[in-house]
């Protein structure tokens, strides 16, 4: 997800997915087709990885709710905020992250 946060989805490559994920070519064109589907597979990844964190913080009887919302929500836009302060409006965040032409 890094690298297309960094670069955009239009301006990442294959080579530029490989190199960070230290795998070849090959070896990604072995586990998906096309930049799509690595792409989805990185959004579906993230989504996943939030929703094990929230998960995590509400089943924490030590916490009240308040500080189980805070704690979430830092998380959240702790591991975004490189993401979010590169965005001007966040229209310009969701056109950054889905251009696709």
């Amino acid at each position: 997800m890094n690298i297309f946060v960094r670069y955009g989805y239009k301006k990442t490559s294959i080579e530029d997915i490989s190199k960070a994920a230290g795998i070849t070519r090959q070896g990604i064109y072995l586990h998906f087709k096309n930049k799509d589907e690595i792409f989805s597979a990185s959004i579906q990844k993230a989504l996943d990885d939030g929703l094990q964190f929230a998960d995590q913080i509400l089943e924490d009887d030590r916490l009240t709710l308040e500080e189980k919302l805070f704690q979430a929500l830092d998380e959240w836009f702790g591991r975004h905020v490189g993401f979010l302060r590169s965005c001007v409006t966040p229209s310009t965040c969701v056109v950054k992250i889905f251009e696709t032409s």
